[in-house]
This record gives structure tokens, C-alpha cells and sequence, in this order.
């Protein structure tokens, strides 16, 4: 079936029939906007900005902006909407919503934090592994690591995991690994490759602290 032809099905106005997205997405934006208001102005301007946006895309060498083309539909919508009409800045997610065939995926995706196994959620690609809290954490024991390798000191509450030596915030006095990943790592080792703080090296601080 043509693209006029769902048009007609779908009540779409001839100003927009020759726009190969206006099948899926005239639907959501009648729902969206005030009849009036689109009648008068938003249609036309509609039309306009699509045409302006295959022209540049013809000119650009062809390939279609979904991205561009969204934000053309998902304007005039918010603009026709009963109320005030401002048009916000759009999410990403938001604009999925007015590219054809990907508005039901969802832009994060469920993992598991790579240092407390908590189940949590990302955008997609995302280059965090780890949770937030994990993540800042993470941030203070460098912190502290490089004030130790300074002073051979660490701060109240503060320990040496035996694994691999970051230091890390205790709140049991028999703590003795910063992550449940290497208490599991030095429990498969069978304890042998947990490291021994001698006082001297208190003292004089390690310079290879490592961290996550």
C-alpha cells in the first residue's frame, strides 16, 4: 500500500500525504493537539518545515535525520497542545516517541552494577558499569589513596582492604575487604593472595594503592 493511499485510510490532510512518515505519526498528533490550532497554523506549518528538512537532507547527500525529522513533528505537537504552547527541550527519549517503528524501545536497558551486583538502570552504551553510589565511592577511596600515599595516614573509619590494598570506609570494626568482589575473590583463593599491612608500611604510606 502506497503512501497516499494510508493516508486516505488514516484521515491524513493531502498537505501531508507525500511525507513517508505521516502514516504513523499523524495519528499521534491529532490526539496531541488542539483540532483548532491545527487546522489554522499547524498543518501548514507542518508541511513547510518537513519540506525545508527533505531539502536539506537531499542536499546533505540523502541520508534521512530521523533525529531532525522528529523534532519537526514533536514541535508543531507541542505547540498545537491545549495550553500555553511552549515547546520544551526535548529528552531523547521524548523524541523516540515521534521516530516511526522506535518508539517502543526503551532507551535504558536493565545491568547489574559491576562492583555491588545491584540491579540497576542505563542509558544504552552507557559507559558506567557500576552504580552511582558505587561510583562515588569509588571516587572518595582515590581520594583518600592519594592523601595516603602523602601522609601514610588514612582518615578515621578507614581501612586497607586486604585483597588489593584501596583503601575503603569501614563501618565494622572486623572488616577487612572493600567489595563483596574481592571478600569472593579471597575466599576462591583460599586466602592467599590476601596482602599483610605491616605497621612500617602504615607509616610510610604505599605508593601503589590500587582502586576501582
Amino acid at each position: 500500500m502506497d503512501t497516499i493511499a494510508r493516508a486516505r485510510e488514516t484521515n491524513i490532510p493531502t498537505e501531508l500525504t507525500n511525507f513517508p512518515d505521516a502514516a504513523a505519526l499523524w495519528p499521534r498528533l491529532s490526539r496531541r493537539a488542539n483540532p483548532d490550532h491545527l487546522t489554522r497554523f499547524g498543518i501548514p506549518d507542518l508541511a513547510f518545515r518537513l519540506a525545508c528538512q527533505e531539502k536539506r537532507e537531499r542536499k546533505n547527500g540523502g541520508d534521512t535525520n530521523m533525529r531532525a525529522r522528529a523534532t519537526i513533528w514533536r514541535g508543531v505537537a507541542e505547540r498545537c497542545a491545549p495550553g500555553t504552547g511552549e515547546v520544551t527541550t526535548a529528552t531523547e527519549e521524548a523524541l523516540r516517541q515521534w521516530m516511526p517503528g522506535t518508539e517502543k524501545q526503551s532507551m535504558t536497558v536493565r545491568i547489574r552494577c559491576s562492583s555491588c551486583g545491584k540491579s540497576m538502570r542505563v542509558v544504552r552504551d552507557s559507559r558506567f558499569s557500576s552504580c552511582r553510589k558505587c561510583r562515588g565511592a569509588s571516587r572518595r577511596s582515590e581520594a583518600v589513596a592519594r592523601v595516603f600515599n602523602r601522609t601514610g595516614e588514612l582518615p578515621e573509619s578507614w581501612k586497607l582492604c586486604r585483597r588489593c590494598n584501596s583503601p575503603f570506609e569501614s563501618r565494622k570494626k572486623n572488616s577487612r575487604y572493600c567489595s563483596q568482589r574481592c571478600q569472593k575473590r579471597a575466599y576462591r583463593d583460599g586466602g592467599q593472595n590476601q596482602r599483610s599491612i605491616p605497621p612500617a608500611v602504615r607509616e610510610q604510606g604505599i605508593l601503589g594503592v590500587a582502586t576501582h
